[in-house]
């Protein structure tokens, strides 16, 4: 069996656009005939199944995080030519290093490490990725975490990890959205011949 599929993804904070660019992107790569598949709201499923999340990470929810949108990221390659990931394991382990910073606990080396390695290995994998930019005039979503302070961390936290190890990375801001999903979707259609 050949995977063939093309994986877009996009990492950042709480209530700064992400899904709502894959959405607009997912809709313009379906007009085109492609089948598109998507990794969502792995951080909801963790908390629903018990987990810690947002400022109370700990290794094992962002490690059940990772896993949950890897599984799903592979389930989603099987029928589709692209897979639109929201939050890849990068972003799991930005929100587990700004949890341990916000509440000053220390963590495991080895555990930390580890989820550091399963990030940065998984990354490779991404033909396109973007990292939101927080605009703070934008409000929080409905029944989303309210908490500012860690919502600005995160996104500090998960901007440094990429700004450090993503070279070819792009910056999703509202103001850029429109012309980043162009070139989404430009990749998409080179990839998969499509004119």
């Amino acid at each position: 069996m050949r995977f063939a599929h093309t994986t877009i993804a996009v990492a950042g904070t709480h209530s700064t656009g992400k899904s709502s660019f894959l959405k607009e992107v997912e809709a313009r790569l379906n007009a085109h005939g492609l089948r598109v598949g998507r990794v969502v709201d792995t951080a909801s499923r963790a908390r629903d199944a018990g987990f810690p999340i947002l400022r109370d990470h700990v290794y094992e929810s962002t490690l059940w995080i990772m896993a949950e949108g890897l599984r799903q990221e592979m389930e989603a390659a099987l029928r589709s030519d692209i897979v639109l990931v929201d939050r890849p394991p990068l972003d799991a382990f930005g929100y587990f290093l700004a949890a341990l910073e916000a509440s000053g606990r220390e963590p495991d080396g080895v555990r930390r490490e580890e989820l550091k390695l399963i990030a940065l290995a998984h990354q490779s994998q991404y033909h396109w990725f973007a990292a939101t930019i927080l605009d703070e005039s934008v409000p929080i979503g409905p029944d989303r975490d309210d908490d500012e302070a860690f919502r600005r961390l995160a996104g500090e936290t998960i901007g440094k990890l990429v700004r450090a190890n993503i070279a070819r990375a792009r910056w999703l801001t509202m103001t850029n959205a429109a012309s980043l999903a162009d070139e989404v979707i430009e990749v998409a259609l080179q990839r998969h011949q499509i004119r």
